[in-house]
């Protein structure tokens, strides 16, 4: 287990990792696939939304940006997860005290946290009780935003998130 308040976060023991996994490819029915091609590549919970992502919006003032809204929503903790590496549980509170990179000795490997913005690999961020969560798309450029109140919070700021809505799905 990571030390937290050296990191900022710990990384998931294997057990929650494969729970929290698990249901996002059983439930979610998520499917990676490495496509420019639009396709069904993961179905949150209703209500949801997926937006289309504006490149030039990449970086750090999107990170802070989209960190923002879960820190105004209240979220105290958040999963983040990184397709094939590392999953971490953290505070939006602290994400910019979190050590994003480091070598760990332990395991002899190197540790990179997750950007909000998926720039590279399929990186989630999901309340523990699945309230809520955001999941992006590295390839089709696309994140899916489940949740009422994290799809408000998108909505008012898709300009300066650089979005526009492409699917929703209503609460049934």
């Amino acid at each position: 287990m990571t030390d937290f308040g050296k990191y900022g976060y710990s990384i998931m023991n294997k057990e929650l990792e494969k729970s929290v996994w698990d249901k996002i490819c059983n439930e979610f029915k998520f499917f990676p696939e490495h496509k420019a091609a639009p396709y069904p590549w993961i179905e949150p919970p209703a209500p949801f939304k997926k937006y289309q992502l504006d490149f030039s919006a990449v970086g750090t003032q999107w990170d802070r940006l989209m960190n923002s809204l879960f820190v105004q929503m209240g979220s105290s903790e958040l999963y983040a997860l990184d397709w094939q590496h590392d999953s971490f549980v953290f505070s939006p509170r602290d994400y910019w005290k979190l050590v994003k990179e480091y070598h760990d000795d332990v395991r002899d490997s190197n540790v990179y946290f997750p950007h909000f913005y998926p720039d590279g690999d399929y990186y989630f961020f999901v309340d523990p009780q699945w309230k809520y969560g955001l999941f992006g798309h590295p390839w089709l450029k696309q994140i899916a935003v489940f949740g009422d109140e994290l799809i408000d919070h998108v909505d008012r700021h898709a300009e300066m998130l650089g979005v526009s809505q492409i699917s929703t799905t209503k609460r049934t």
